[in-house]
């Protein structure tokens, strides 16, 4: 007789929901608010009768903004990320939040935050919801405006240069018509100078072609990131190829066969072939820095896979 015991997936802990949320970078977004709230009421300390507004506003544009923008990135970013060190404690990527936990997050957030905004003024929560649908269409196919030129750079500037010091203002006064906007302008340029080279940090990962659809292990990624058989097997399909079209590998190479893995590091060669496996069943590369250092190689191999 076989008995079928059911598993129910345990529900995200709150440090790992908080862990998504990058506590760090809410203050990112609540300085520029501040400093709205500065520029309306000209005063270091707004009045004790706005604090509580104030103060649940602060609460959006912090926590409440930030999950929810940045869950659904993490969620549509998984394939690059699975190549990022920078991401490697991610509670997606070691599998304390399942993929599609972390899109319900992104959901559940970003109606929160449109919805307790509306404590704030209807003006607020309007900028709030216009700033929840632009952080979707940042991450999420086929808009995905993150990988169009121009377009990811003017995206966080926006939102945190322009958007933030309107949202401060806009909880002490719903006219926007006196706001200073060469405040506004000054903040954008500002802030696309501390966000580009922070674009610098995900170069690697993000030199990987991975947003043209669902991954395809043969086709995304380099040969030493492999799904692994489905039998079970421990040897990825990048060995097999390498050992089954050795002149195609070394045409790729730029030498002969035999000269193919000439120069790269023998725990690299054997790593190439033996993966450990996450969650989702992808093969993970046994050394990071193999990853970064061949980038370039890997690339023409790449070349070879897709024609």
């Amino acid at each position: 007789m076989t008995t079928t015991v059911g598993v129910r997936t345990a529900a995200p802990r709150v440090r790992d929901v908080l862990a998504v949320g990058r506590p760090a970078f809410w203050v990112v977004s609540i300085v520029p608010y501040y400093v709205g709230i500065l520029l309306a009421t000209r005063r270091l300390v707004p009045p004790l009768e706005d604090w509580p507004r104030l103060i649940v506003g602060a609460v959006v544009m912090g926590p409440l903004v930030w999950l929810a923008v940045l869950a659904i990135n993490d969620a549509y970013d998984l394939p690059s990320d699975r190549l990022n060190p920078r991401k490697s404690k991610s509670p997606l990527l070691d599998g304390r939040i399942t993929l599609r936990a972390v899109k319900r997050i992104a959901f559940a957030a970003a109606v929160a935050a449109v919805g307790i905004s509306l404590h704030v003024g209807i003006v607020f929560a309007l900028g709030v919801l216009l700033a929840v649908l632009l952080g979707y269409a940042y991450s999420v196919p086929p808009v995905r405006l993150k990988t169009r030129a121009g377009f990811d750079v003017a995206v966080n500037a926006l939102a945190l240069g322009a958007f933030g010091p309107l949202a401060g203002w806009a909880a002490v006064n719903p006219d926007l018509s006196d706001f200073p906007w060469l405040m506004g302008l000054q903040g954008t340029l500002a802030a696309v100078g501390l966000y580009l080279p922070t674009t610098l940090a995900d170069l690697g990962a993000d030199r990987v072609p991975h947003d043209r659809g669902p991954v395809r292990c043969a086709d995304d990624v380099p040969d030493r990131v492999r799904r692994l058989d489905r039998g079970g097997g421990a040897v990825g399909a990048a060995g097999r190829d390498r050992h089954d079209h050795p002149a195609q590998h070394a045409r790729a190479r730029g030498g002969d066969g035999a000269g193919a893995d000439r120069g790269v590091p023998e725990a690299d060669r054997a790593g190439a072939d033996v993966q450990g496996r996450d969650r989702a069943g992808l093969a993970v590369p046994l050394s990071v820095r193999h990853l970064r250092a061949d980038l370039y190689r890997d690339a023409l191999d790449l070349t070879v896979l897709l024609h």
